[in-house]
């Protein structure tokens, strides 16, 4: 089961729903009346109640089963809303009224879990390419990168070590848009670990789609001190995830140069953030 099924059969109620509620019929008093049976308009009425209940229900099984499956703690509580409203508009079907700002939503929840699976997708094919190229020793002349990590909490060490490493694996093979992705990905691990500590939330729990610039917004809110630079550098890394998630005309393509000064930049910052 996949999003883009649950998606389809989201589309498909959407459009009989939005047809019933054109053709100002009770749906309800179509259904308990039996009035259907002897006129045209209400028979047609009827069939498509049948159409959105059958659909409203294989909606809720088709979700039901990604949720049990679901093995990302990022998408669990947007998969859990979606869940409970696709109960809502199974139970509600026979008022499209109630039910359209129900789905409303459901496409909003969705778009946040799809704008998740395409970004982490896009970071195993990162990984993929990374683990593939083997680690290239500078030039002669050149001076080596130090991906030596500072002291970090040991709950958040060995993610982070694993995200360095595929780093320099990355930055070593030229491939500099997915060497700022994994920046952006290690900048994220650690500004989340550091919201904890202060504030005892977890904000990928409670807020699962939160983006770094919403991250930092909370963390200024709790006095927690960052450098200055670190929403224009968000900024930098963003429009690399952005680029790598949508077709564009003009390709995103750092120079190595780009690519130098934030992988500096983010070791760093963790530096400063658990010093």
């Amino acid at each position: 089961m996949t999003t883009q099924q649950y998606k389809l059969l989201l589309s498909g109620i959407k459009e009989n729903v939005l047809v019933a509620s054109h053709q100002k019929v009770n749906l309800k008093q179509v259904v308990s009346s039996g009035s259907y049976i002897y006129d045209y308009k209400f028979n047609k009425a009827k069939y498509l109640a049948d159409k959105i209940k059958r659909s409203s229900a294989e909606m809720v099984t088709t979700i039901e089963k990604l949720h049990k499956t679901n093995k990302n703690p990022r998408l669990t509580e947007l998969l859990t809303k979606i869940m409970i409203n696709s109960k809502f508009v199974k139970e509600a079907y026979l008022e499209p009224a109630k039910v359209l700002p129900i789905i409303e939503q459901i496409e909003r929840d969705l778009k946040e879990v799809e704008k998740i699976e395409t970004l982490e997708n896009e970071i195993k094919d990162f990984e993929h390419e990374a683990a593939a190229a083997p680690v290239q020793r500078p030039k002669a002349g050149e001076t080596k990168m130090n991906f030596e990590m500072p002291p970090l909490p040991e709950e958040i060490a060995d993610n982070i070590k694993a995200d360095v490493e595929e780093l320099e694996r990355c930055f070593y093979s030229g491939c500099y848009r997915s060497s700022i992705v994994l920046c952006g990905r290690i900048m994220e691990t650690a500004l989340h670990r550091k919201y904890f500590e202060i504030t005892g939330n977890d904000a990928l729990e409670k807020e699962p789609g939160i983006g770094l610039g919403k991250l930092i917004a909370r963390m200024s809110e709790q006095n927690i001190k960052l450098d200055p630079a670190l929403p224009q550098q968000i900024h930098f890394i963003n429009q690399a995830r952005i680029f790598s998630v949508h077709t564009k005309q003009d390709a995103f393509n750092p120079s190595k140069n780009q690519a130098q000064a934030t992988i500096l930049y983010t070791m760093d910052v963790m530096g400063k953030l658990f010093a």
